[in-house]
Order: structure tokens, then sequence, then C-alpha cells
């Protein structure tokens, strides 16, 4: 069917022969216009500068950059998911980070699959990218053994890597939740904690943490320790489910923020009151006054990137493990229930 006089044609990208072509020089010259501009007089330049405003072309710095054997000026994030507030909130730290250092962010997500990792990284790296941060989805990152001998640094955040040497930012996630969980069991009962897939290094670490309180404190039978819950729709499953239930418990403790959503939408649903902690931060606890145990995005994203640039500087460093402390981030206290308003059913 034909389109309609009144609809837009698609444009087509201005090329450096239509900038020439405009300008009345050859390719040649203009070319030399874009990379090399005193060699030429200032009458030629001054007509390929206008041609190429008119026609809006912009060089492609990139394969310049690559045709003299040069990097980009871009550095690659490799995050596990952008839906998730934490994460973009790292990128936007590092963001801040490179700019002063006139590099450029290129974010991509495997989504928690190791395979897509893989895929996301190699294209990155295709691209000849100053660095690369990465919160990695696979357990294995031997792959990348060939661009660490040849110098690229990698910076990987949040979780170490699996099989190679390499720099990692992570937080110190056991003692956190060791702390966390103890001091809920000094106040209730009947604690729920609510973990995501063991895949996650972070996922892991957490639940270590959450063991080791209730070993020391003797009490492992008391307590609720559900895993292998990856985002708020499986929290809020599950939440609901012991919502029902006839000891009802007193206090939930989400080892994500995602995994926190999912339990105050099930106290919501249920209009039920308990005290609930979380691990990482979100707007929704800050609302709701949600305690909870968090590295910074921004401490996690800055400092992975300050170190991304020092070992642009030096690529020669020693290879070291980064340990931030997280945050707790006292709202309401652990001995009192918070009620998350809504309609109950």
């Amino acid at each position: 069917m034909p389109a309609h006089d009144g609809a837009p044609q698609r444009a087509t990208r201005p090329k450096l022969s239509d900038v020439a072509a405009l300008a009345a020089v050859s390719v040649r010259t203009a070319s030399r216009v874009m990379t090399d501009p005193e060699r030429v007089s200032y009458d030629t330049r001054e007509r390929v500068i206008k041609a190429a405003r008119m026609l809006q072309f912009q060089p492609n710095r990139l394969a310049r950059e690559l045709r003299i054997g040069a990097r980009s000026t871009a550095v690659g994030l490799v995050v596990a998911d952008l839906t998730n507030p934490f994460y973009s909130a790292v990128a936007a730290a590092a963001e801040r980070q490179l700019e002063p250092a006139g590099l450029d962010l290129f974010i991509g997500s495997t989504n928690e699959d190791p395979q897509r990792e893989h895929t996301v990284v190699t294209s990155m790296l295709s691209r000849r990218i100053q660095a690369l941060l990465i919160v990695p989805a696979a357990t294995d990152q031997s792959y990348l053994l060939p661009e660490a001998r040849l110098g690229t640094p990698l910076i990987f955040l949040d979780r170490p890597p699996g099989n190679l040497a390499a720099d990692a930012v992570v937080g110190n996630d056991r003692a956190a939740a060791r702390a966390a969980m103890t001091d809920l069991m000094a106040h209730h009962d009947h604690v729920v904690v609510i973990g995501d897939v063991d895949v996650a290094w972070t996922a892991r670490e957490r639940l270590a943490g959450v063991h080791d309180a209730m070993i020391t404190a003797g009490s492992a039978s008391d307590h609720i320790v559900i895993t292998d819950v990856h985002d708020a729709a499986q929290a809020h499953e599950a939440s609901r489910a012991l919502l029902d239930r006839t000891v009802v418990p007193t206090a939930f403790f989400g080892l994500n923020n995602l995994i926190t959503l999912g339990i105050l939408q099930a106290l919501r649903d249920r209009g039920h009151r308990a005290t609930v902690m979380g691990f990482d931060d979100s707007d929704v606890m800050e609302l709701l006054g949600v305690t909870a145990v968090a590295l910074a995005p921004a401490k996690l994203g800055g400092r992975a990137c300050a170190r991304a640039l020092e070992r642009i500087a030096d690529p020669d460093l020693p290879v070291e493990l980064i340990e931030l402390a997280a945050d707790r981030i006292e709202r309401t206290p652990l001995d009192q229930p918070i009620r998350v308003a809504g309609r109950a059913g």
C-alpha cells in the first residue's frame, strides 16, 4: 500500500562524499579537514565545515580511532539488570566519575544470563574500549584471560570474578547480613529470610551471613529461610503464602531490594503489620521507613571507576580486591512493625 503523501520520508545519514561534493573538494581533502585541519587552507577548510553543518554530518570518530590502532574513549559497564534501581545508580555514579577524564560510558545488561554476559562483553571489547566494568552473571570469567594479557583494565563490581585474576570492588555482604540477622533475632522469635537464586556471589554471601547468625544463636529451627526467589513477583507470592499461615511471622528480611518490595506488597495485600529489613535500599523502602543494609551504589560505581582510571594510567598495578563496608540505614526500629497502606485482599 503506498505511503500517504504527507508521510515523512526516512532520512539517510550524510556521508563524507556528500560533504565533499557540496564543498566542491575531493573526498581526501574533506577527510583532511576532519582529521588534520591545519594542513588545509583557510578558505577550503571553511567551505568543508559549512557543508558539514548544512548536511548535519557527524564524523565517525570511533572508526577513525580503530583505523589508526587506538582505543576509543569509551568505558564499558555491564550490569545485571538495568531495571534494578541499584544498578541504575551505579551507572549514574560511573558516568559522573568518567566525564572529567573525557571518557564516555557504554552500558549493557546481562539479565543475569551467563551466556548473555559473554555476548555483551565480547561486543564491547570489539569496540576497543578503554576499560571494562562488569557485574558478572557467570561463575567463570576465564574467557577474559586473553584480554587481560593485552592489558585491558577489567574491574569487577559487586561480585568477584571466577577463574580470573582481576580487580574487584565488592561489599562486605556476609558480615553485614550476619550482623543484621543477629539484631533481628534479638527482637523476634519468628524471622522470615527471603533470598535470591544462588547463582550470584552476593546472594550466596548474604545467605551465608544469615546462616552464620542462626548457628551462633542456636535457634535455626525457629526461623524460615526461603531461597531461589529472584524478583518482586516471586517474593510477593512467597510472602503472601507465609502470611496465610496459622503462625504469622513478625519480621521479614529481604536479601535484595526487589525481594523487599515483594514483601511489602504482600503486607499491603494482607493488611498485616510486621518488622521489615531489606538488603540494598530503594525509594520505596525510604518512603515506608524500612531499615536497610546497603552498600551505596554511588560508592561502588565511583570506586570501581577510580580503580579503572588508576589501571589505565598504570597497567602494571597489582590486582586488588577492594572491600567496601555496607551501611545500616536505621529507620523504623527493629522491635516495631510497619504497616503498608492499601486495600487488603
